[in-house]
């Protein structure tokens, strides 16, 4: 039975903001920042295509058994190239939606993921995302009428043009700011530890 969604997790950026450091393993709340997105991730029970570089492998062990693990040597090559390798797996399961999300933002809930497959899935749409009209922001959502365009692209052409390229057929989850919070730069990684609860206050 073909699912529902099948979710692309992207975990092989440079990183280049953050440092020298690895940044998704870098401590959120006692556990690699990666962690929190692929907790999430697996709470949705549909299967997942994990998009990974060079030493980002061990977020499998997060994800689950129903997990596909697919390498990306080359991710200077830009997003284009790991949104393609990501999607023509997960195209090959036939799903009915395909959403692609980021290793490195650890506030997106369960609730959002599920809202943007219902508008593709359950709406007709053919394509959703995060944040505003007007202003795309991931986790994005695509149904069958994109997968061509999403398997096609390279270099820093994301899914943004596949979105502008879906015209009115585009629904728009106009979500809070603070869920779809990336984490590129150290400072950004302080924020982070600063929205999580104080461990103290449950001793």
């Amino acid at each position: 039975m073909s699912p529902r969604a099948v979710i692309v997790l992207l975990a092989a950026g440079l990183s280049r903001r953050f440092g020298p450091e690895d940044k998704l393993s870098s401590d959120l709340g006692g556990r690699p920042l990666a962690q929190h997105a692929a907790a999430v991730v697996r709470s949705t029970g549909y299967p997942v295509v994990l998009v990974h570089g060079d030493g980002q492998a061990w977020l499998a062990d997060d994800l689950g058994g129903d997990v596909l693990l697919v390498h990306n040597p080359a991710p200077e090559a830009g997003m284009g190239r790991s949104i393609r390798l990501g999607v023509q797996a997960a195209i090959a399961l036939e799903p009915a939606s395909v959403v692609i999300t980021l290793a490195d933002m650890p506030f997106v809930p369960q609730a959002l993921l599920e809202a943007l497959i219902a508008a593709v899935v359950g709406d007709g749409h053919d394509a959703a995302h995060a944040g505003p009209a007007g202003r795309v922001r991931p986790p994005t959502a695509f149904g069958p009428g994109c997968f061509a365009a999403l398997a096609a692209l390279s270099g820093e052409n994301g899914a943004r043009s596949v979105l502008e390229g879906a015209g009115s057929s585009v629904r728009a989850l106009d979500w809070a700011a603070d869920d779809l919070a990336d984490i590129d730069t150290p400072e950004a990684l302080k924020s982070a530890h600063a929205r999580l609860p104080d461990e103290r206050s449950s001793e």
